[in-house]
């Protein structure tokens, strides 16, 4: 075999006594659920970033007008922020004197598998957002206990910026513009009140990851104390408890009940239901094999089968249809196999812990409403005058019988350019954005741990499910 022929070793990993495989075979491929959760917009500014606004709700006034009077005046508040669109995307290329001589077209299967990864990074591109949101404002003191101001934590996620109530957008966190919080006094079992001034990620850049909190004032704490921001999500947790995943254990599997509470949670804030008129909940497979050894979810469903939606797109992946809410199986949702151990510098770092201080993995199911996401896009690559060398086209690729979600990502072809024109490239490519709205100004606190007076949850459409991981 020359080795002209074999320089390309994912060509050498496929000949078998100078044959190709005449067949290849899909390859195993998790669910892309998240991205179809999204809201999609087209993007129409003519630059990379744009601000965004949401108004508050005006405070209902049910006092009778006196004769003579003009009705008093209503005001509502105004939030702001920002969305940066970027370009995202991979090429692979494919040497045609090799395809011309392979019994399976290698060109064909670049592509496919090229598709394939495109859908998958988009779906963790919408993954991140969906769960750093929903569980902002939550951390763990991970310093040996002592007093001091400065506080090293397990993440950082919803402690670098605060609401700015003069600009009315959430700008970084300082001294002139705190983090209210409180922290689990696990002497005392209450709640005590701090305030964060400072917040300085361990990798820069990273804004859920690992980091340093600095206090308005010395505070004594206990290693793994919980820290809970003001404008925190509201998390249900199995088996309740006040200190964080320091409170899951080996019993605390998820519940039926669990599932009723964070639905409960979205419509006592006035979220609405997607189109299908319904909440959507994501399980792991670990959290819906949980689910069905729940005695109230076996009562309930015994010898009646489940309630089917036939034309649901999520349809193969329905565990059940209860208490207005439809209940998927997806196989990304975040336990300790899919949460990365690092934090980089690419926006798309997951604030979830896979694990507390006594190794119990933990797992995180997702309670969705109506637009908590929405995605912009925009054509990165279009046809000048100039021309293109090759082809811009729409991917239309299926694994093991399944669509793959690629609208809105450009498949771009290009012919090839070098000496002896034998090899192309093939990429994808995405310009846009995933982005979790704040309803930090509607009605209502969101977070039990919220104080009306001073703060409320930022975000509203989602609540976070922590259970037992494994």
């Amino acid at each position: 075999m020359s080795n002209l022929l074999t320089t390309d070793t994912r060509a050498r990993a496929l000949m078998q006594e100078g044959l190709l495989e005449q067949l290849f075979q899909d390859p195993l491929f998790p669910e892309l659920q998240f991205r179809a959760e999204y809201k999609r917009e087209t993007w129409k500014d003519r630059s990379v970033e744009a601000i965004r606004t949401r108004t508050g709700v005006i405070t209902p006034d049910l006092r009778a007008i006196q004769a003579m009077n003009d009705p008093l005046i209503g005001t509502y508040d105004v939030e702001q922020w920002y969305v940066r669109i970027a370009q995202r995307g991979l090429t692979v290329q494919t040497d045609l004197v090799l395809d011309g001589l392979a019994l399976a077209s290698l060109l064909a299967r670049d592509l496919h598998t090229l598709g394939l990864n495109a859908g998958q990074s988009m779906n963790r591109l919408a993954r991140f957002p969906l769960y750093n949101a929903a569980l902002y404002g939550q951390a763990r003191i991970d310093t040996v206990g002592g007093a001091g101001v400065a506080k090293h934590v397990t993440r950082i996620n919803g402690f670098s910026e605060a609401f700015n109530v003069t600009s009315r957008k959430w700008e970084a966190v300082s001294v002139a513009n705190p983090v209210p919080a409180r922290v689990w006094n696990t002497v005392t079992l209450a709640w005590d009140t701090v305030s964060v001034t400072a917040c300085v990620p361990d990798t820069a850049g990273d804004e859920v990851g690992p980091g340093t909190l600095t206090l308005a004032g010395a505070y004594v704490h206990v290693q793994y104390d919980n820290i809970v921001a003001l404008s925190a999500s509201y998390i249900v947790r199995s088996g309740g408890g006040n200190t964080g995943i320091e409170a899951i254990g080996a019993l605390d599997a998820l519940k039926l009940s669990d599932i009723r509470q964070g639905v409960a949670r979205l419509k006592s804030l006035n979220v609405p239901r997607f189109e299908d008129g319904y909440y959507h909940a994501h399980l792991s497979p670990v959290a819906v094999t949980q689910l069905r050894n729940d005695a109230e979810f076996r009562l309930l469903y015994r010898g009646t089968g489940m309630e089917q939606v036939k034309d649901n797109p999520y349809f193969s992946g329905i565990v059940a249809v209860i208490e207005g809410c439809v209940i998927f199986e997806n196989n990304e949702a975040a336990v300790p196999d899919t949460i990365p151990a690092t934090y980089g510098l690419q926006g798309d770092n997951l604030a979830a812990e896979a694990y507390n201080s006594a190794t119990v993995p933990i797992g995180y199911a997702l309670v969705i409403g109506k637009e908590a996401g929405i995605e912009y896009a925009k054509d990165a690559i279009g046809i000048s005058e100039a021309g293109i060398t090759g082809k811009i086209g729409n991917w239309n690729v299926t694994n093991e019988g399944a669509a793959i979600d690629l609208g809105g990502i450009q498949m771009i072809l290009r012919a090839p350019i070098d000496a002896l024109m034998r090899v192309v490239k093939s990429s994808w490519s995405f310009l846009g954005a995933h982005v979790v709205a704040a309803d930090y100004l509607s009605a209502r606190q969101g977070s039990p741990y919220a104080d009306i007076a001073t703060g409320r949850s930022r975000f509203k459409r989602l609540v976070t499910i922590e259970h037992y991981g494994a």
